[in-house]
């Protein structure tokens, strides 16, 4: 990597940090479906996430049923707020 290559790197991801965008760095031999995945839920549940009905916070949940992944209001219980949202991502 080259010097103007470094610099272009640095200001990117000076940018994201900046604006709480987490990029997912992978190196091409641990790109199988179950790694990404993995990577991309951490990715997703650190950033708090707010319910647009009530203000909470929006916490990872799982549905045993059905095994969906999903984020749940964290009010669910004291303030009894339904709203829930699927984790919809895709892995191409």
């Amino acid at each position: 990597m080259n010097d103007k290559q470094r610099i272009r790197d640095a200001f990117k991801n000076s940018l994201l940090k900046r604006n709480g965008i987490n990029l997912l760095r992978l190196k091409l031999n641990n790109c199988n479906s179950e790694f990404i995945e993995n990577e991309l839920t951490k990715l997703l549940t650190a950033a708090p996430i707010y319910c647009p009905e009530c203000g909470g916070k929006m916490i990872g949940k799982f549905n045993s049923k059905t095994g969906e992944k999903f984020l749940g209001c964290s009010n669910f219980s004291s303030l009894d707020c339904k709203h829930s949202k699927l984790i919809d991502y895709k892995i191409i």
